[in-house]
């Protein structure tokens, strides 16, 4: 509700307040009257009956290896989860568009690719799969798990109120050239990576990074509705800037302490590395009493620094420079 706020006083008393905008009561009327009545018009009836078919087969594609294996069309023994997914069932339902013939134009389909490439906007759709690209590049490429060790070095030493505003801020930015579940892709993990190796509670980098992906203002890359307006042709990336800017600098410190109180309350993210957040081959629990972030506790994280190929034996490192030696579930100090 804060930000809600924030958004209403940039946007009315910056570029709102004072506008006047006429409508002409008697256009209005005269386009309505042009419309076709829906029921009346077999083509938008067809196009609203395939976009109710793509509903339905995203929500239904989990369950169709059951249903055509029941039927007997797939081999009970035949599983391959990636043949079919979302995409398989927007691209089936938009090829039908190009197959069923239409009733007001006859001998056409119900779209032609000459309306899809007029009217389409190409250049907003290929912007937006860079961005998917460019995050899976990040993941496959080994260099998430590189800055994060990187990252991993620094973060130590920040205030945590400082480190929640420099994530916030960065993936502000960040999100403004990518869509924010590729931005999510590409941070999420960095940071994962970040706490096993510095045992800083999870809870204390990742809500951050994930409420600043829905910090997307100020490009039309950044979300699908900037996408939406920006395909118009009406408003120009100038004032997308000039809007969004504000509204990112606002979002970013209000959510620094927005976000650093939740997660405290919540999470308790100031406490000690959780044992639920180890992860085998990144870190390791070792029962014990100790004292980690002024609080004495029974058990404490260690994070993996070296591992035998057979995953039997490890060298990990405690928050205050400790060595362990692991083997199975007995570990030692390191000599």
């Amino acid at each position: 509700s804060m930000l809600l706020c924030l958004a209403f006083f940039i946007l009315y008393f910056g570029y709102v307040r004072g506008t006047r905008v006429e409508l002409n009561a008697h256009s209005i009327r005269r386009q309505y009257e042009e419309l076709t009545p829906f029921l009346r018009s077999r083509d938008e009836v067809l196009v609203a009956l395939i976009q109710l078919l793509q509903i339905v087969g995203w929500v239904t594609r989990p369950y169709w290896w059951q249903i055509l294996q029941c039927i007997g069309l797939i081999a009970d023994d035949h599983k391959n989860p990636k043949l079919v997914n979302d995409a398989t069932v927007a691209c089936a339902c938009a090829c039908l568009l190009f197959i069923l013939p239409s009733k007001q134009r006859p001998g056409e389909s119900l779209l032609t690719w000459r309306q899809a490439e007029h009217h389409l906007p190409w250049g907003v759709l290929l912007v937006m799969g860079g961005g998917f690209a460019m995050a899976d590049g990040f993941t496959k490429s080994g260099l998430t798990g590189v800055i994060g060790k990187a990252l991993g070095k620094v973060v130590p030493g920040l205030h945590p109120l400082l480190l929640t505003f420099v994530i916030i801020f960065s993936v502000t930015f960040l999100t403004e050239v990518t869509s924010n579940s590729a931005t999510a892709n590409i941070i999420l993990p960095l940071l994962s990576a970040v706490s096993w190796d510095t045992l800083i509670h999870p809870m204390a980098l990742l809500p951050a990074a994930t409420v600043a992906c829905s910090f997307a203002f100020m490009l039309p890359a950044a979300t699908p509705p900037n996408a939406v307006i920006f395909a118009t042709g009406r408003v120009p990336i100038k004032h997308f800037v000039r809007a969004g800017i504000l509204m990112n600098l606002a979002s970013s410190i209000a959510g620094t302490f927005l976000v650093g109180a939740m997660a405290s309350l919540v999470f308790d993210a100031a406490g000690p590395f959780p044992e639920w957040a180890c992860r085998d081959g990144e870190s390791l629990w070792i029962p014990g009493p100790g004292v980690v972030n002024g609080r004495e506790v029974d058990g404490q994280a260690c994070s993996v620094l070296e591992e035998t190929l057979d995953n039997t034996v490890s060298l990990c490192t405690m928050m205050n420079g400790t060595q362990f030696r692991c083997m199975n579930s007995t570990c030692v100090l390191a000599t």
